[in-house]
């Protein structure tokens, strides 16, 4: 959701765009859009949709990578999409407010394209999910520690790319050497096929 209250894919967004976000504080903010650590709008790729029930019964569906870090209820730390049960609370945005949905079912399926936007708090409201913007480290914490380089970078120099692949792939590649116990290991649950 940006500031103009409109509902956008994320294929859609641009930096400096105002999206909907969680600040340390747990209130709901507008911040920009810095980058994009991913953004790769060809090719299908594998997505959850985890569908989640609202206190009011409606029904929110998240698609989203297994690898993809998304907040629980009441827990500070994320954990991997794929690691979602049936059963967990997700906190969610219901009424302009946090609250929280159960999840109610996962599924797998394909879709084209996919898109992981940076955003200050490194946090961000995706289909009415309070998910992290990081994914594959299944601490979010280390990984904003990580992305502030980049961030310093940003605010010194502005945006010289569109792409930030290059750090984020050094970042990647050191983890994967010195900290793999903290990487995806690429097993997730589902209980159907969309």
């Amino acid at each position: 959701m940006t500031r103009e209250g409109n509902v956008t894919e994320l294929s859609n967004l641009k930096v400096g765009d105002q999206v909907l976000s969680v600040d340390n504080g747990q209130n709901l903010i507008f911040e920009p859009i810095l980058g994009f650590i991913h953004a790769e709008p060809n090719g299908f790729y594998d997505f959850l949709s985890i569908f989640i029930t609202a206190p009011c019964n409606d029904t929110i569906v998240l698609s989203v990578t297994s690898n993809h870090l998304i907040f629980l209820y009441k827990n500070a730390y994320p954990i991997f999409a794929g690691k979602v049960r049936v059963g967990d609370d997700l906190q969610i945005v219901v009424n302009e407010k946090l609250s929280y949905g159960k999840v109610v079912d996962v599924k797998l399926r394909k879709s084209e394209g996919f898109y992981a936007p940076l955003t200050s708090t490194g946090k961000i409201v995706i289909d009415n999910v309070l998910a992290s913007n990081y994914a594959d480290v299944k601490n979010h914490y280390l990984a904003h520690i990580a992305m502030k380089p980049y961030k310093w970078w940003l605010q010194m120099f502005g945006l010289t790319s569109h792409n930030i692949n290059w750090y984020i792939r050094s970042l990647q590649l050191f983890a994967e050497k010195w900290l793999g116990s903290i990487m995806y290991d690429g097993t997730f649950e589902i209980s159907g096929f969309m």
